[in-house]
């Protein structure tokens, strides 16, 4: 009788383990959903924000092009 106790304790004890095994799998999954979800987003907001300063930057230098022609035309019509 004692021995089929211990076999019982020794089985609860592994399926005990087994499901907090189980518990904190789960609970990584979770937690690594989440984060890689933060990531996105983050990569997402960093995108956006490098392409709104690519637009700015292309703008300027459109218009710095723009004035160096003028500047350039107007030179040359000078000479």
């Amino acid at each position: 009788v004692t021995r089929q106790i211990q076999e019982h304790e020794q089985g609860s004890a592994l399926r005990e383990q087994m499901s907090g095994y189980k518990r904190m799998r789960r609970q990584h999954q979770k937690q690594l959903l989440a984060l890689e979800n933060k990531l996105k987003s983050e990569m997402d907001e960093h995108q956006l924000r490098l392409d709104k300063e690519l637009e700015t930057q292309r703008n300027n230098f459109s218009s710095e092009a723009d004035k160096l022609s003028k500047k350039h035309q107007a030179i040359l019509e000078k000479e």
